[in-house]
């Protein structure tokens, strides 16, 4: 991701007790986006989205690995404005082709959050690089 002015980054273990901590900067960074429409919702949304992708880097990218990392890049873009939010892990490959849609009509335990994603936001990709996985995911304001 290029560098810009308006970005901010991260370096997180790769455990769900810093998803709040992730929460909170994604918050504390689409607060300084002047003239975001409904901003509250807005935030929810791609703190929700990206939430969901970080816990599935957690949960199978490095399953039980118990030094694992994600990377996390956000940067306001312009031209068209959109925030566009980086993920990246050195831990095993993923398809995305490979999940399935939910079932809306049979209850189930998982396999809701790339759906959430890629709802929530604009442009949910994943890339598998030579020295691990990286989650481009692109919303615009």
């Amino acid at each position: 991701m290029e560098r810009h002015p308006d970005t901010l980054r991260l370096d997180l273990p790769a455990t769900n007790k810093y998803l709040n901590v992730l929460g909170a900067c994604l918050d504390a960074f689409i607060e300084r986006i002047n003239g975001v429409a409904e901003p509250r919702i807005t935030a929810y949304n791609i703190q929700l989205a990206v939430n969901e992708i970080f816990a599935n880097i957690v949960a199978h990218a490095y399953g039980d690995a118990p030094d694992g990392r994600v990377d996390v890049v956000v940067m306001l873009a312009t031209d068209p404005r959109r925030l566009l939010i980086e993920l990246s892990d050195t831990g095993s490959a993923f398809d995305p082709e490979t999940v399935a849609e939910p079932d809306f009509e049979d209850v189930q335990i998982h396999g809701y959050g790339l759906f959430l994603a890629r709802s929530l936001l604009d442009d949910v990709t994943y890339v598998r690089c030579p020295d691990g996985n990286t989650w481009r995911l692109i919303k615009y304001l």
